[in-house]
């Protein structure tokens, strides 16, 4: 979605981490199972730009996208998601996760119901 909407790239990444982040936060996956999805999504994305067919692909749904909606395209800069060593607090688009975060949060390597 970023390929064909570069425009709103910050956006769909932000979006799709936060999803990621609330599957911990609901117990439906654990940090690791999180971590090994991004991975191997990062992996096979990567594999797929090498398929000159993938690359068509991409190229014929941009072009119809930016008919569609008639909107030109450029690349804005990507918000970066960082985890300070210092304060040990995950910060996405400067909103920290802080010990106030209530769910189901990662202590070291173990994961805490917080109420």
């Amino acid at each position: 979605m970023m390929e064909i909407n570069p425009n709103r790239a910050t956006e769909i990444m932000a979006r799709g981490y936060r999803y990621g982040e609330n599957r911990l936060v609901v117990g439906a996956h654990w940090q690791s199972d999180t971590d090994a999805a991004r991975l191997a999504a990062s992996v096979a994305y990567a594999r797929l730009h090498t398929s000159e067919r993938f690359l068509e692909q991409m190229r014929k749904a941009r072009e119809e996208f930016q008919r569609l909606k008639g909107e030109t395209v450029g690349v804005r800069p990507a918000q970066v998601v960082e985890y300070p060593a210092a304060t040990g607090v995950y910060t996405l688009q400067g909103i920290p996760a802080t010990d106030s975060t209530r769910g189901i949060v990662i202590e070291g390597n173990t994961k805490v119901v917080r109420k």
